[in-house]
């Protein structure tokens, strides 16, 4: 059992590396990816690695504040998050607007398309 930080500083950490990983050193992706998404602890990546707890603390907590400072300088990762959250709410009306106009065939089409538009938009 790893670290107690709530899912939602889970999720967030997460994508930061998802995001802006690459600029991190291979060492310091593995440490986040063990501390993060494995779940493992400091001392159970010490003794992984066989270094110090102190040592892995270092690495994470510097990995941490290098992608945090990087999401601060480009907001990449809370404008895809906020995109995201307003695809699913447009997702949601267009299924109530073809629920509402299963009789119309020209709203059905419309909403038909505008599903078409926000999968694409999705997949990018």
């Amino acid at each position: 059992m790893g670290n107690l930080l709530s899912e939602d500083e889970m999720l967030h950490m997460t994508m930061l590396v998802d995001f802006y990983g690459e600029i991190l050193t291979d060492k310091q992706r593995n440490y986040l990816d063990l501390y993060y998404n494995e779940d493992l602890s400091l001392a159970e990546i010490a003794k992984k690695d066989n270094i110090t707890r102190p040592g892995v603390f270092d690495i994470i907590n510097r990995s941490r504040k290098t992608l945090i400072k990087m999401e601060h300088k480009t907001g990449i990762v809370a404008r895809w998050m906020e995109t995201s959250e307003k695809l699913e709410k447009a997702e949601s009306i267009t299924n109530k607007i073809s629920e509402l106009a299963k009789d119309n065939n020209k709203i059905t089409d419309l909403t038909n398309e505008l599903h078409s538009i926000i999968k694409e938009i999705k997949e990018l």
